[in-house]
């Protein structure tokens, strides 16, 4: 976030690091994170109007975390969007030939394997989280650092980096807080934080500093349209694009 700027709204510029463009991206909230899919559904306008709708209806936004109105889902016909449990956990830890051709079956962590990865850096280790630097150095890893760490889609980056917010409400009774999915560069929670049935939560009205996004969106298919995690937008001030 750019602490020189003074509204409105905030404004975020690059780090002064080398490979700032592929830097994880987190402190982000979830409703940010709302915001962006709504300007990527609008065709990236600089009107600030294009922020409000397409793909959440941010009229809805308010009462965290009493009084709590914000609209649960994405709208019907949107381009982009955060992606659902669902779709968080199928495109980072299903993989359709687990057992064979055609065979699909689960995996038990985010790359491809029964075990977690290896904390470390590049080179020696298969991903960020867990692993940590001086002076947080372990954010300074750029995206896409771990090539052979892939889900079964073969995305990368679904551990470390960044934690993902999800669409879904983390604890019905209290849908004030939402879903978010993912270990993140030193997460001390590390390899039990990625594991396929772990989610966390949070405020979404909060920036929290490990926390960033995916996104997913329609793209069309050989005959129909399919969903799939199209970006990872993770958010450090860093998230995975």
């Amino acid at each position: 976030m750019d602490p020189t700027y003074g509204g409105p709204g905030e404004k975020y510029r690059m780090r002064n690091v080398a490979s700032a463009p592929m830097l994880p991206v987190a402190g982000i909230t979830w409703r940010e994170a709302a915001l962006y899919c709504n300007w990527l559904h609008n065709g990236k306008q600089s009107d600030p109007n294009s922020l409000k709708g397409g793909a959440y209806d941010t009229s809805t936004f308010g009462g965290v975390p009493f009084n709590f109105t914000d609209a649960l889902t994405h709208e019907t016909g949107a381009k982009y969007w955060i992606p659902t449990l669902d779709e968080a956990m199928k495109s980072q830890c299903y993989d359709p030939n687990r057992f064979g051709t055609g065979q699909g079956g689960w995996c038990q962590y985010k790359n491809t394997s029964d075990e977690g990865g290896i904390s470390g850096p590049p080179g020696s280790g298969t991903t960020s989280s867990g692993y940590t630097e001086t002076n947080a150095g372990e954010w300074d890893i750029p995206l896409g650092a771990y090539p052979d760490s892939l889900s079964p889609w073969d995305f990368l980056d679904t551990s470390g980096g960044s934690g993902e917010w999800i669409e879904e409400v983390f604890y019905a009774p209290n849908p004030a807080d939402r879903g978010v999915y993912g270990s993140w560069a030193g997460d001390g929670g590390f390899p039990l934080s990625d594991h396929a049935s772990i989610v966390r939560g949070g405020d979404p009205g909060r920036p929290y500093s490990r926390f960033g996004l995916r996104i997913a969106s329609t793209v069309p298919g050989p005959s129909s349209l399919v969903l799939v995690a199209f970006a990872a937008v993770r958010c450090a001030r860093r998230s995975a694009r």
